[in-house]
């Protein structure tokens, strides 16, 4: 199994944790280093990939600097159906995560992020926001799951059902 990553440090981490996964240090803004890892690991038999905006959140207030990823998630979300059938017996299949504390939150200082995650847990169904753990447990089971198939699986705590 192969993983990408754009930062060293998840790539260095990655290394050595298991002799069955070989990671790549690849930014998927970069079209033509892309194209040449899927050439290099042809032919791939599963592709899971989780692109987000490289800015981060800073204040919270309209959330500047999501507009593209927002339109980009939803433009997924409109493929997974057709493609599934189009490319069937093949799976295509995706996960829509809600909230999730990752480093992508770091541009906030870190009293308003903690102040803005304990808020929001506080509404959310399940009373925790997701960590990056919970949304991969997710990506594993679409991905060896062989009966899913043009599924996109919303892992946001329940966020749908109430207002934050």
């Amino acid at each position: 199994m192969h993983v990408a990553s754009r930062g060293s440090a998840k790539v260095a981490a990655i290394a050595g944790t298991d002799p069955d996964l070989i990671a790549h240090q690849l930014d998927g803004n970069d079209a033509t280093a892309v194209a040449k890892l899927a050439a290099d690991l042809a032919p791939i038999d599963s592709l899971i990939v989780t692109l987000s905006g490289g800015e981060g959140a800073g204040m919270l207030a309209a959330m500047p600097g999501t507009a593209g990823l927002g339109a980009l998630n939803a433009a997924v979300e409109a493929l997974v159906r057709p493609l599934a059938v189009e490319l069937a017996p093949r799976r295509v299949n995706a996960v829509s995560p809600g909230l999730v504390d990752t480093p992508w939150w770091n541009g906030m200082p870190e009293q308003d992020r903690i102040a803005w995650f304990a808020s929001a847990a506080a509404g959310l169904p399940v009373g925790h926001v997701s960590i990056a753990d919970e949304i991969a447990e997710a990506v594993a089971l679409l991905a060896t799951n062989p009966s899913a198939t043009g599924t996109i699986l919303t892992i946001d705590g329940g966020a749908r059902l109430v207002q934050l």
